[in-house]
């Protein structure tokens, strides 16, 4: 019986290529082997262990057994919202008709074309003025106002290349139709200022009535009058555009920060100059009170910090041109340097300087001894009456090293007591 089973170990009794002995868990179906494919049929076909595994390998929530008919796919499973990318997403074995089918042969589906019965729609065509969407995009007649007038061609703008020319824009002395009436203003027939026709007059809008140099033709905006014309200083008088822009009237903001010329706005071109903007660091009057860079002299020295000009804008008593006080190690008149060499001979006083006498640029450590003046000029510490270089030389027998005997004091000043004790020392000389 031991015998009868081995054998049926060591045979492939269903003719898969696989025995017992080596894995095969259901050796009386061919089907069912190690590899073998899994079926969604309630075996093992595998002969992993596992019945019918449920792996969702695209994380959609289907598994191929629940009926994912692309587990590979997240769009794809039972009941999945039909996309436009010619796959079956709802895994009913149909992939919609209006995925593939080009109605118009433009070269876009029914599902991406707004418009499958017209060839010259689809997306990334060209807009065109007639109250279609030409590319598919939801608009219609979009982008198309070439000179930024905010009137496209469709609308009627006659000359999208140039912004004064628009459907109801005031006529000027340009010889253009700006209104796009299809007619030009009367005037502008005869705009040179001279009597063309012979007639002994000129065209009214060709004299300048006021007197300010400029003519109706000319661009003057109220040619009666002579405070108004082109380029004339914007008052603040709330009653007319008086240098004939309307972009730079009194009421305009034109540098859009809440203020115009007349609320006290110095520069109408420069949003950060206003009488609301903060003082900064940058050359230009931000608050509009006439200073520039005010408000930033923190230690109030008369000095801003901006740019480096005050070296220390907390300290008052630093700023360019301060006194300075010497060797205290503070640049107090932010030259870059504190000041230790105050008689400017070239030589440092002070505690760390040699210098002797820093307020004297005579004295100074290698100069030439005066040896009349009874100072220590060469800083040697060394007076005239005791420095080698006015003749001393040492005691009466010249020999200044044996101090054996003789006292070769040099005291470096002529005080009383030195003088007292070296009188002793040549009595004391003289009795010997």
């Amino acid at each position: 019986k031991y015998c009868d089973v081995l054998l049926y170990q060591v045979f492939d009794q269903d003719g898969d290529g696989w025995t017992t002995w080596e894995g095969d868990c259901d050796d009386a179906e061919a089907l069912i082997f190690p590899g073998a494919a899994e079926e969604c049929n309630g075996y093992d076909d595998d002969c992993d262990g596992a019945i019918d595994e449920q792996t969702d390998d695209d994380n959609d929530g289907w598994t191929i057994c629940q009926g994912d008919c692309n587990d590979n796919d997240g769009d794809t499973f039972p009941g999945a919202p039909e996309l436009c990318d010619e796959v079956d997403n709802d895994c009913d074995e149909v992939v919609p008709a209006n995925e593939t089918y080009d109605g118009d042969g433009d070269g876009w589906v029914e599902c991406l074309d707004c418009n499958d019965a017209d060839a010259a729609i689809y997306p990334g065509q060209q807009e065109i003025c007639d109250g279609i969407d030409n590319n598919c995009d939801g608009d219609a007649d979009e982008g198309l106002d070439g000179d930024g007038d905010d009137i496209s061609v469709c609308e009627g703008d006659c000359d999208d290349t140039d912004p004064t020319v628009y459907p109801g824009a005031p006529e000027i002395c340009d010889e253009k139709d700006n209104d796009c009436d299809e007619a030009l203003a009367e005037y502008e027939f005869d705009n040179d200022g001279v009597d063309s026709d012979c007639a002994g007059d000129l065209q009214v809008t060709e004299i300048d009535d006021d007197g300010d140099g400029y003519s109706e033709c000319a661009g003057d905006c109220e040619d009666d009058n002579a405070t108004t014309y082109p380029g004339a200083p914007e008052l603040c008088n709330g009653l007319h555009d008086d240098d004939c822009n309307p972009a730079t009237d009194e009421l305009a903001d034109t540098d859009l920060d809440g203020f115009n010329i007349c609320q006290g706005d110095c520069d109408d071109l420069n949003e950060n100059a206003n009488p609301a903007e903060d003082e900064v660091c940058d050359g230009v009057d931000n608050d509009c009170d006439d200073l520039i860079d005010e408000d930033l002299d923190y230690d109030h020295d008369g000095y801003t910090g901006c740019g480096g000009e005050d070296c220390n804008d907390n300290n008052p008593g630093v700023y360019p041109g301060a006194p300075e006080t010497p060797y205290d190690g503070i640049d107090q008149d932010c030259d870059d340097a504190d000041l230790t060499d105050v008689d400017g001979d070239g030589v440092d006083g002070g505690p760390y300087g040699t210098d002797c006498d820093d307020t004297d640029a005579e004295r100074y450590p290698g100069a030439e001894e005066d040896c009349e003046d009874g100072i220590d000029g060469d800083c040697d510490g060394v007076g005239d009456a005791y420095d080698d270089d006015c003749g001393f030389e040492g005691d009466e027998q010249g020999d200044d090293d044996d101090c054996s005997c003789d006292v070769d004091a040099r005291p470096s000043t002529a005080s009383p007591l030195g003088l007292m004790a070296l009188l002793g020392l040549l009595a004391l000389r003289r009795r010997r």
